[in-house]
C-alpha cells in the first residue's frame, strides 16, 4: 500500500469474498475516503476475479493515482476486458 500523507484523500483495499460453495475466494475492492481524521468506506466493487495479485495491485495503483471513486467501476470493466483479451 502506498505510504499515507496528509494529502491522500482516497485509499483502496482488497476485498476477500469467500463462498461455502467454491473452493477459492474471489476478490473485488473496497473504497475509502477521508472525511477530516477519519476513513469512510464510500465504494465496493464486489468480488469480479480470482486473481489475487491482481486485483491487489490494481487496489494500490488505484490508491497511488488517487482515483475518485465515481471512476473505480471504469477501472474495473477495464481490468476484467484486459483480463479477457490476454487469456
Amino acid at each position: 500500500l502506498a505510504r499515507e500523507s496528509p494529502d491522500m484523500v482516497y485509499r483502496y483495499f482488497l476485498h476477500e469474498l469467500r463462498s461455502p460453495f467454491r473452493r477459492s475466494p474471489s476478490y473485488g475492492i473496497l473504497g475509502k475516503e477521508r472525511f477530516k481524521e477519519e476513513w469512510t468506506t464510500v465504494a465496493l466493487v464486489a468480488a469480479f476475479s480470482h486473481d489475487k495479485a491482481a486485483v491487489a495491485k490494481l487496489a494500490r495503483r488505484c490508491t497511488e493515482r488517487q482515483l475518485p471513486p465515481e471512476h473505480l467501476f471504469d477501472v474495473v470493466h477495464d481490468f476484467l476486458v484486459q483480463e479477457r483479451t490476454s487469456t
